[in-house]
């Protein structure tokens, strides 16, 4: 049974290059960093992370059909902001497995 995830980190910003290279490194996820979408591609993720002050809102609607559940980190606080949910029966719920496997995957503080 394959548990392994498929993480697109989308943008160019110095903290989602950190993000990605840590998430990288769990043997649980597969992290595609992307700087522009291309159309012909057949990217799968499970969750898309972004540093939402650098979407344009034509990404932002590319994104969304890409994969509906879309996390933008804030570079200040590190906090995660939740701006686009898949319409399931239990939405929080599936944020909530999702953040799981961030916050399983990424080092935990001493």
């Amino acid at each position: 049974m394959d548990i392994r995830r498929n993480i697109l980190v989308f943008g160019n910003s110095a903290m989602l290059g950190e993000l990605a290279a840590v998430l990288r490194v769990s043997p649980l996820l597969l992290v595609i960093e992307k700087k522009e979408l291309d159309a012909s591609e057949t990217i799968h993720p499970d969750v898309i992370l972004v540093d939402a002050a650098q979407v344009r809102p034509e990404q932002f609607s590319e994104l969304i059909a890409v994969c509906p559940f879309i996390l933008s980190i804030d570079p200040l606080t590190y906090q995660v902001i939740v701006l686009s949910t898949p319409h399931h029966a239990n939405p929080l719920a599936e944020t909530a497995r999702v953040v799981g496997i961030l916050s399983f995957t990424l080092p935990q503080p001493a």
